[in-house]
């Protein structure tokens, strides 16, 4: 008995022995399961595990539960495989961006709790699949950047437009602005070439393609340069965007569609025979929208108005709409108030010049304008606190009525003479009313106010490397690139004050609640900024 359990004990050691002569010489790539070990050297299941255990004891093999065994001072793969699978995602979602380094290893030891060893396994695969190159020390992201050769031989995307006029207010407009400048960097650094084309043949300008003819017998002509078509379109309806996007998917090349109004929802890979290379890149509204709600609730603030502005406007419609649904959603104790704003505001319209949209000097002093008082003197006003406060009776209500504490405005155009009008009468923001809005267009920077940053930045990059085709961007089953919102927080967000905001030189009585302003009190005028 003594004997048999001497030999039994022999045996592991014996099949220990040849697995690790096995492993030396390479006869045995890696470890395989226990099972698979105990049929190739013929033995039972329990002195397989004995024979691994005795190299493990021995400070050769390595287990660990759910990553199998391996030699000591081997990375576990499925620790290179979380890393690597980490590193793919991080590349296609844009969150290291082509073109740059990856971080140093210790950024992945600190996340990961991984080894050196591990980082370099991972590192190597990915290199292998053509998602990173070295540079001297530095592991760089996507595929070396091809040196620019003459301007015959580069890669050539149009960007189609209706009329030579959208052309002109995609590269002005400040909330289109991020992309196109995203977008043409891209190009710049990687060489290629960006060629206007335009849809309507009425609207030609010279060296211009313009219809579907031109536009084909220019893609003809460029052979196999031609790496796809960005169809910027702000005037056709949708079906003549979709059947435009259908003549160019015949060219196997990548359509991309930028949907800055995300208008375009209907427009999808199913809508289009499952065209596998349509890619829609779009604002993501209802991202945006919630980042706005949740930054005026997480302040504690149980009362919002959302002052809007006379015309019918449908994206202005869809906002509001949206933000009382989302409020209600996140935070259903808190009330929402609509506000349609006095003419002194001015009105939107659709269908307004370009040159009338912007916020200038004199916008501004022709805004405050309607709301003084006369002098005497025609060319002089008197911005009164009183009566600025006694003419806009909608806002007034917000505060005194509804008791609101913050205010989403649709854009920042309107925030911010809403911020002008608060100051004037003498709020202090966002001590006594919170302002936020959308866009973060380059006015937001007047003034310190907080904002919704669209990432139309991030939506120009991707759009740029699905021309590249350097790197995989993540997109859905559809093709639905969204855009990647943020708050800006410039000081124009604040916790819920203790009562509701009334300006400080006005007078109330809390038992009748009537108010006694003094219309004749006198206040030293500054507007932040030094602006007035």
């Amino acid at each position: 008995m003594r004997t048999e359990k001497s030999d039994h004990n022999r045996l592991h050691q014996r099949i220990a022995q040849r697995l690790l002569d096995d492993i030396r010489q390479g006869h045995i790539a890696g470890i395989p399961p226990l099972r698979r070990l105990a049929s190739i050297y013929k033995v039972s299941f329990s002195t397989a595990w004995k024979a691994v255990h005795h190299l493990s004891e021995q400070g050769i093999l390595s287990t660990t539960p759910g990553s199998g065994t391996r030699r000591s001072g081997e990375p576990s793969q499925s620790a290179v495989e979380d890393l690597y699978r980490a590193l793919r995602t991080r590349i296609a979602d844009g969150s290291f961006r082509v073109g740059r380094s990856l971080p140093k290893y210790a950024y992945f030891q600190e996340e990961f709790d991984i080894s050196k060893n591990t980082i370099t396994s991972a590192l190597e695969k990915a290199s292998r699949e053509k998602l990173i190159y070295k540079r001297g020390r530095r592991w760089m992201i996507g595929a070396p950047r091809r040196l620019a050769g003459p301007a015959r031989r580069r890669p050539i995307v149009l960007i189609l437009f209706a009329t030579p006029l959208d052309w002109l207010t995609f590269n002005r407009d400040p909330f289109q602005q991020p992309f196109a400048s995203a977008l043409f960097s891209e190009f710049r650094d990687y060489a290629v070439r960006a060629q206007l084309v335009i849809e309507r043949k009425e609207a030609r300008i010279a060296s211009v393609p313009a219809g579907i003819d031109e536009i084909k017998e220019f893609i003809r002509e460029s052979a196999d340069r031609y790496s796809g078509i960005l169809v910027v379109n702000m005037q056709s309806p949708l079906e003549t965007i979709q059947k435009w996007i259908k003549e160019f998917s015949r060219y196997e090349r990548p359509v991309v569609l930028f949907d800055g109004s995300n208008f375009s929802g209907a427009i999808s890979r199913s809508s289009l025979g499952y065209c596998q290379c349509y890619y829609r890149c779009f604002f993501d509204e209802d991202q945006a929208i919630e980042l706005a709600a949740t930054s005026v609730r997480d302040l504690g603030h149980r009362s919002i108005g959302l002052p809007y502005f006379r015309g019918d406007v449908q994206w202005m419609r869809r906002r509001l709409d949206l933000l009382e649904q989302t409020v209600s959603r996140i935070a259903p104790g808190v009330s929402v108030v609509r506000s349609c704003l006095e003419d002194e505001f001015g009105g939107f319209d659709d269908h307004r010049s370009d040159e009338s949209r912007d916020l200038s000097p004199n916008d501004i002093d022709s805004f405050i304008r309607k709301f003084s008082v006369r002098n005497g003197d025609s060319n002089k006003t008197d911005p009164r606190a009183s009566h600025l406060w006694s003419r806009a009776q909608s806002l007034r209500e917000l505060l005194t009525i509804h008791k609101t504490t913050a205010w989403i405005a649709p854009n920042d155009f309107f925030q911010q003479k809403l911020y002008i009008w608060a100051t004037l009468v003498g709020l202090c923001v966002p001590e006594d009313i919170s302002l936020v809005s959308f866009d973060n267009s380059a006015e937001s920077f007047i003034f310190p106010l907080s904002s919704i940053d669209p990432g139309f930045s991030y939506l120009g990059y991707c759009a740029a490397h699905l021309f590249i085709g350097d790197t995989a961007i993540a997109a859905d089953r559809q093709g639905n690139i969204p855009s990647r919102c943020r708050l800006i927080d410039r000081g124009s967000l604040g916790p819920r004050p203790g009562q509701s905001a009334f300006p400080p030189w006005s007078r109330r009585t809390r038992n009748t609640g009537a108010d006694h302003t003094a219309s004749d009190t006198p206040r030293d005028w500054r507007l932040t900024g030094g602006l007035w």
